[in-house]
């Protein structure tokens, strides 16, 4: 069984974001489409709100959380193919929203890996956020794919 830390998801999702944010400056900037950044706003929010989550915490409360080490296996194998995530500087907005969709959904497998495992309640509670959020953003990604 291997483990992750949550200050890696975290540092992470703040990669993805940023990643995702780059391209849609470029994009929108060639395309003077202000649409784009709206949804680079959306797409790159994964950081933000693991963020928000551990802003309501005290400083021990936070930096216990962030040392948490939760399993991410026995398929470490997909969590391996999302740290290979690599977007074009040149990618389609379905190519950046099927991109979304993904880290989403290997997110919201890894925080309810973390839910299977002997975790505190404010770990708990977390992730509980934070699948619940997910899910709903990869339907919402879903709807603006079509609208494409």
């Amino acid at each position: 069984m291997l483990y992750i830390q949550i200050r890696e998801i975290l540092d992470y999702t703040r990669d993805v974001d940023n990643a995702i944010s780059r391209i849609y400056d470029n994009f929108g900037k060639a395309s003077g489409d202000n649409v784009s950044g709206q949804l680079a706003d959306y797409l790159g929010r994964h950081y933000k709100r693991m963020s928000e989550c551990i802003s309501g915490m005290s400083d021990e409360e936070s930096e216990s959380l962030l040392s948490t080490h939760i399993p991410y296996g026995p398929q470490p194998a997909d969590f391996k193919r999302l740290e290979k995530l690599h977007l074009a500087p040149d990618a389609s907005v379905d190519e950046l929203i099927d991109a979304a969709i993904e880290v989403d959904g290997k997110l919201v497998d890894l925080f309810k890996t973390a839910l299977e495992s002997p975790v505190g309640e404010k770990v708990r509670e977390f992730f509980e956020h934070l699948v619940q959020y997910e899910d709903g953003d990869r339907e919402k990604l879903r709807q603006i794919k079509a609208y494409y």
